[in-house]
């Protein structure tokens, strides 16, 4: 009867030392999570655009700002097929992916029409700063 009751007990204890387990691990998941909140970066001051331009700017995430005379328009700089850092081609006005040879417009469209769109990202001028939110 006493073998039972070891086998009983050593089973409970089994039971109970992986439920404290996982919950300890579930909460270690949950407090080490990396929730990046939306954050808006200033970038550059608005009296660095007199005329339109594009500039490249390596932040957390590298994005082009475009600024067509009247709006500014900001783009990531990432190729969406082999996800190198596109460079600005003046002369032809795209974005040209130095890896593949791929050409992007300044909206961020692909002239290559099987690949994805660049991701756009909003800006906002405050107080002579521009300003974009990086997700």
């Amino acid at each position: 009867m006493k073998k039972i009751d070891f086998i009983k007990l050593f089973f409970w204890f089994f039971i109970f030392f992986w439920i404290i387990v996982l919950f300890g691990t579930s909460l270690t998941y949950l407090s080490s999570r990396d929730d990046k909140k939306p954050l808006w970066v200033m970038i550059d001051e608005l009296k660095n655009f007199h005329e339109p331009k594009v500039k490249f700017y390596k932040l957390e995430k590298p994005i082009f700002l475009y600024f067509n005379g009247s709006e500014f328009f900001s783009i990531s700089a990432i190729c969406t097929f082999r996800r190198a850092i596109l460079e600005y081609k003046e002369n032809e006005n795209v974005l040209f992916c130095p890896v593949h040879g791929e050409k992007f417009d300044l909206n961020g469209n692909p002239l290559n029409k099987k690949l994805k769109t660049l991701k756009k990202y909003q800006v906002r001028i405050k107080g002579g700063k521009i300003y974009v939110l990086i997700e």
